[in-house]
């Protein structure tokens, strides 16, 4: 159902970013994300060193700090014009509640002077709606719920598996509802 087409690159991607009111504040602190591609998986995780404040509830929950950001992540315009790179690449985006994800890649986008992108999104969160029956859609719940057991939420890369183990649960509950038709 989400990566059938071999020959289509398929990005399930989580952006972490600061809660900076002001729009000329705001920064993705971490971009991670899964590549589906000629049937092989691979994934990225990438930070931005640019970052100078992490509320320590979060980093304590992400295991990402500011030294960490510093130590292994790009330039703010280096991890902008790769996210840029990737994305222009590929056919099909898939995020869970995807409404942070696309502004805060508009709004880096043009702050670089990038191109907007064009590609088709998807949002998980609606098939879970439509698939599956969580307590809660928040991202954390709803994956627990369904058997996912890593607990580093808010950590772009986990909440990227959390996503697929979401999506592949969907794929199995509409495989199994075939059975009985």
């Amino acid at each position: 159902m989400y990566f059938d087409d071999l020959n289509k690159k398929y990005i399930l991607l989580d952006i972490e970013g600061n809660s900076a009111k002001a729009e000329q504040e705001r920064k993705i602190t971490q971009f991670s994300a899964i590549i589906f591609e000629n049937g092989n998986q691979s994934e990225i995780d990438y930070m931005n060193r640019n970052v100078n404040y992490i509320n320590p509830y979060v980093s304590k929950m992400t295991h990402i700090s500011v030294n960490k950001c510093k130590q292994i992540g790009f330039s703010e315009r280096h991890l902008v014009e790769e996210i840029h790179k990737l994305l222009s690449s590929c056919d099909l985006i898939y995020a869970y509640g995807c409404d942070f994800d696309k502004n805060i890649l508009k709004l880096m986008f043009n702050k670089y002077k990038l191109k907007p992108l064009s590609i088709p999104w998807v949002d998980v969160i609606e098939d879970v709606q439509k698939y599956l029956t969580p307590s809660k859609l928040k991202l954390s719940i709803a994956a627990s719920e369904y058997g996912f057991n890593d607990t580093n939420y808010h950590n772009a890369l986990t909440d990227c598996y959390a996503t697929l183990h979401l999506m592949k649960t969907i794929e199995d509950v509409i495989r199994i509802s075939q059975w009985f038709i």
